[in-house]
């Protein structure tokens, strides 16, 4: 009887690990999809398309882009890159300096941009932001440029900050072609040791046609108010005060996300 009751046991186990061994392992609870390199993937519908972001996922998209070539008064030739996203999530993104490939028609390299920054650097869901550089170029011939953006966009770590700007006003730069001035103003409840100022400009067709921008050196206590001055490093010659229909202008302070 022992020996009959052992050998039932020993079917009945070797019956429970066969089980176990064929189950698959089910992912970690709150997980989302990853990518064979393990980095998260955005879930999509069969055709392709992004579905409805789930609470807490990273989900964008890049609603403009262009690159635009023109000379300067002394015969340099500029490029003037603009990539714009929308955090189309649930949470807030950081958007870290990324890089951007610009290709002519056919598809070969011309010009590869790092380290390419975005103002602001926290954009809440629904908010848009810039990624934008001006730079030399040394293809004479260079026309119709192909932007291969790659943005480094993370879930924020760092909160959403923005100080408030006051007796905001653009007027025309001789060398710089837009110059601006205003006031910011610290209204958190934490001492900024640099600020940063970015202003988009808008054409009358709603279409970001260039970015200002500035660094307001020094602590800057809550409640504190200074002034500024600042604008591009350069921008095409035909874009001038009078032509900006309309600005969006963001004041924050430093904030530098690490993820490791």
């Amino acid at each position: 009887m022992k020996k009959v009751f052992v050998l039932v046991i020993a079917i009945a186990m070797l019956f429970a690990f066969t089980a176990c061994g064929g189950r698959a392992a089910a992912p970690p609870a709150g997980g989302s999809p990853t990518a064979p390199g393990g980095s998260p993937t955005t879930p999509t519908t069969p055709g392709g398309s992004p579905t409805t972001p789930a609470k807490g996922e990273v989900a964008y998209k890049t609603t403009y882009s262009n690159a635009r070539v023109w000379t300067d008064s002394i015969g340099s030739k500029w490029v003037q890159v603009i990539v714009e996203i929308e955090n189309t999530g649930t949470v807030p993104l950081y958007l870290s300096s990324g890089s951007v490939d610009l290709e002519d028609s056919s598809g070969t390299l011309v010009k590869s941009l790092s380290l390419v920054s975005a103002f602001p650097d926290v954009i809440d869901p629904g908010e848009k932001g810039y990624y934008y550089d001006e730079t030399t170029i040394d293809n004479e011939d260079v026309t119709g440029l192909v932007v291969v953006p790659r943005p480094d966009v993370r879930k924020a770590k760092v909160d959403n900050i923005k100080f408030n700007v006051s007796e905001f006003s653009l007027s025309d730069d001789k060398y710089f072609g837009i110059h601006m001035i205003g006031r910011v103003e610290n209204t958190s409840d934490e001492e900024a040791g640099m600020t940063y100022v970015g202003a988009v400009l808008f054409d009358s067709n709603d279409t970001p046609i260039g970015l200002l921008y500035t660094i307001v050196s020094g602590k800057l206590e809550p409640g504190d108010k200074v002034g500024f001055e600042g604008s591009a490093l350069t921008l095409p010659r035909d874009i001038k005060a009078d032509t900006v229909a309309r600005y969006e202008v963001f004041a924050y302070p430093s904030q530098m996300q690490f993820d490791f």
